[in-house]
């Protein structure tokens, strides 16, 4: 479909360092987020879980971020049942500002159908 379903955004300030949040698009194409939450500046395992919502106005769908293991927040009550996941994206998709310098490593990545529990 092309449409963004869920967004996980990894940002770095100066006076704050690294932090990252991820949000969910609503069936009215407004965003449902977790807050920013920090990131050591070293390897992390991140978990992003995303369920659609289960019927036409059930407003049940999640969304749930984990860094490295622990349960950073949960959001729920999404209304999100418009479009299934069909793709993904990773890497630097726009929003840089000139001068942005630096690389992004992945060393793995899982996904996966079925409910998230």
């Amino acid at each position: 479909t092309g449409e963004r379903l869920f967004q996980t955004i990894v940002r770095w300030r100066m006076a704050e360092g690294f932090s990252i949040r991820a949000k969910a698009h609503r069936n009215d194409l407004n965003w449902d987020g977790t807050s920013w939450y920090a990131l050591a500046d070293d390897w992390s395992v991140l978990e992003i879980a995303w369920r659609r919502s289960s019927a036409p106005g059930a407003a049940d769908g999640l969304l749930r971020l984990s860094i490295d293991g622990v349960l950073q927040e949960e959001v729920t009550g999404i209304d999100n049942d418009l479009w299934p996941t069909d793709w993904v994206q990773w890497g630097i998709v726009g929003g840089v500002e000139p001068g942005t310098d630096g690389s992004v490593f992945f060393d793995d990545f899982s996904s996966w159908g079925g409910p998230a529990q």
